[in-house]
C-alpha cells in the first residue's frame, strides 16, 4: 500500500471530498500521511500531477479523494526501483544519452522521442529532477545500455498519440531530410501535426497557413504541451497584481515582485515571507509551481496572468476566443492542441476590430507583432516571424519524390547546454551570469526580451555592444541555421 504525504505548506491543509472534485468532507494537515487506496502502480503515476485525483483511506476507515498534485510520496523507494520514463523529445526526435551526469561525458547512444527507459535513482530524487534544467537521471534503455539523460527532456507519462484529425493529407506533408536545419525540422513538425486545421481555417480567414505555423514556432518553440503533458504556460507577475495584487496589495507583495518601471521583468516569487525570492521563467516547472500557487489565492485571476499552450496567448483574452470565461478556455486549451488552434485563429479574427488579420492578409510581420507581442520589441518578433513563415515556404515548395517517412531520417543532433559564446558580444561574464539565472541554452536565452537580459547582468550591461542582438542571434542558433546566424553577425560589425 502507497503513502504519499501532503504538501500543502502555503494553505497548510488539504481539501478531502467524496468525489473527484466533488463534496468537501474534512481537511488533513500539511505534512500528514495517507495511504492510497488505488493499486501503486496507479498511485504512484498520479502523485505531483495537475488535474489528477487520488483515491485514499482515511484514519477512521472511510475512503475519499484529494487532489493528487498536492501530495507527495512519503517513502522514497530504494535506489534501482525502475520507475518508468519516457523520452519527450518532439522537435530533434531523440536524446543523448551520456556515459555520466554532464556533457563533459561521451554519448553512449541516442534514446529516440517516446522511447520507455528506466530510472535508476531513488523515485523521489527522480521526481525532483524533471523537468529541470541541469539535472540528470540515471537510466536503463531496453537493450540493456545505461547512462545519464538529461532531465528535462524525460517524462513521467507516455507522449500521447497524435490527433490525426489535426493533420494536412499525407501528400501535403513535409518530407524529412537528413540536410534539414534545426528550424526547418520545427516548422515540418507543426506542419505535420496541425497543418490540415490550420490551412481550412487559415482560408476561411483568408490568409496564409505559413503565419500560423510561424506564430507556433516564435512564441512556443513549436511545443503546446510539456514533458510532464501538462500544457506549456508563462505566468506573468504584473498581470497578476492587475487583476489581483491590486486588490491585495500587502499579500500580492510578499509573494510576488516585478520592475514597477518596466513591469515585465524583474519577475520573482516566494511561496513565503521568511524564504528568499526565487526566479521562475523559462522552466516550465517553476512557471507551474508559481501558477499553482497564486491559483489558490483567486484561480481566475490565476489563469488570466499565463500565456497559454502553442499560441501563447494570455488568459485575459478569452472573450475575443469566443470563450465564456477565462476558465472555459484554460480548460480547452489544456484538452487539446486543436483548441489551441481554433483559439488562436479566433483570436485573429477578434482582436482590435479585424486589425490583426489585417496586418496577416498583407504580410506585414512588424505591424502584426505589435498587436500580438506588444510595441517593445515588435521589430525583434517581426523578424523571427518572417524567418519562420519564409521556412515554411522554402520546404513546401521542394519536390515531395522523397516519401514521408520520419523514421527513415536519422535524428538531428541535441544540446543539453549550449555554447552561449557564440553569440556575438557575448563574454565569459555575461554567459557565467545568465547560467547562475538558469540560462544555459540558446533556446532559453532566444526566449526572453532585452530588458530581461539587461536585468540579469546588471549595470554592466550598458558596455556591451550587439545586446539587442542577443535574442535574434539566440534563435538562429536554436534553430540551427548558422549561415543565417553568420550572415547576421557580419551584418552586425559592419
Amino acid at each position: 500500500m502507497l503513502t504519499v504525504r501532503v504538501n500543502s505548506p502555503e494553505v497548510g491543509f488539504l481539501n478531502v471530498r467524496d468525489q473527484p472534485d466533488g463534496a468537501l468532507l474534512t481537511t488533513v494537515p500539511h505534512g500528514s500521511t495517507l495511504n492510497a487506496a488505488e493499486p501503486d502502480a496507479t498511485a504512484r503515476a498520479k502523485v505531483g500531477q495537475e488535474k489528477q485525483w487520488l483515491k485514499v483511506r482515511l484514519p477512521d476507515g472511510r475512503e475519499a479523494y484529494v487532489a493528487a498534485w498536492y501530495l507527495t510520496l512519503a517513502d522514497a523507494p530504494a535506489a534501482g526501483s525502475g520507475l518508468p520514463l519516457w523520452v519527450y523529445s518532439p522537435e530533434v526526435g531523440s536524446l543523448n544519452i551520456r556515459s555520466g551526469p554532464s556533457t563533459n561525458h561521451a554519448i553512449l547512444t541516442q534514446a529516440l522521442h517516446k522511447a520507455r527507459v528506466l530510472a535508476l535513482d531513488a523515485e523521489s530524487d527522480v521526481r525532483a529532477k524533471l523537468g529541470k534544467q541541469g539535472e540528470w537521471i540515471r537510466v536503463r534503455l531496453d537493450n540493456g545500455t545505461e547512462g545519464y539523460g538529461a532531465a528535462n527532456y524525460l517524462s513521467p507519462v507516455s507522449p500521447p498519440e497524435p490527433d490525426r484529425s489535426l493533420e494536412p493529407d499525407e501528400a501535403d506533408k513535409i518530407a524529412f531530410t537528413n540536410s534539414m536545419s534545426g528550424s526547418e525540422r520545427q516548422v515540418a513538425t507543426i506542419w505535420n501535426r496541425l497543418g490540415g486545421l490550420m490551412k481550412t481555417l487559415a482560408a476561411q480567414l483568408g490568409i496564409d497557413p505559413g503565419m500560423a505555423v510561424a506564430v507556433w514556432l516564435v512564441e512556443s518553440g513549436g511545443r503546446a504541451f510539456g514533458a510532464d503533458g501538462r500544457m506549456v504556460i508563462r505566468f506573468e507577475n504584473h498581470v497578476f497584481d492587475k487583476y489581483w495584487g491590486k486588490q491585495a496589495p500587502q499579500l500580492f507583495a510578499q509573494h510576488f515582485t516585478y520592475n514597477s518601471d518596466q513591469s515585465w521583468t524583474g519577475h520573482q516569487w516566494r511561496p513565503s515571507p521568511s524564504e528568499g525570492w526565487r526566479q521562475f521563467h523559462n522552466n516550465q516547472a517553476t512557471e507551474w509551481e508559481v501558477f499553482s500557487f497564486a491559483a489558490t489565492l483567486d484561480k481566475a485571476a490565476a489563469q488570466s496572468s499565463i500565456s497559454m499552450g502553442g499560441p501563447q496567448i494570455m488568459g485575459f483574452n478569452y472573450k475575443s476566443l469566443d470563450y465564456p470565461s477565462v476558465g472555459a478556455m484554460f480548460d480547452a486549451f489544456a484538452a487539446g492542441e486543436g483548441h489551441q488552434v481554433i483559439g488562436f485563429f479566433n483570436f485573429i479574427r477578434n482582436n482590435r476590430g479585424g486589425q490583426t488579420l489585417q496586418k496577416l492578409q498583407s504580410s506585414n510581420f512588424v505591424g502584426f507583432a505589435t498587436h500580438y507581442n506588444g510595441p517593445g520589441q515588435a521589430a525583434h518578433y517581426g523578424a523571427l516571424i518572417q524567418q519562420s513563415y519564409e521556412a515554411f515556404h522554402r520546404l513546401k515548395a521542394v519536390s515531395f519524390a522523397v516519401s514521408f517517412a520520419a523514421e527513415e531520417v536519422g535524428p538531428a543532433p541535441m544540446s543539453e547546454v549550449d555554447n552561449l559564446r557564440l553569440i556575438l558580444g557575448m563574454g565569459a561574464k555575461s554567459v557565467a551570469r545568465l547560467k547562475a539565472e538558469g540560462i544555459t541554452t540558446f533556446a532559453q536565452l532566444a526566449a526572453l526580451d532585452v530588458e530581461a537580459i539587461r536585468a540579469m547582468l546588471g549595470a554592466g550591461a550598458s558596455r556591451l555592444r550587439w545586446l539587442d542582438s542577443w535574442p535574434l542571434q539566440a534563435r538562429l542558433a536554436a534553430w540551427g541555421d548558422w549561415d543565417a546566424l553568420k550572415a547576421l553577425q557580419a551584418e552586425l560589425k559592419g
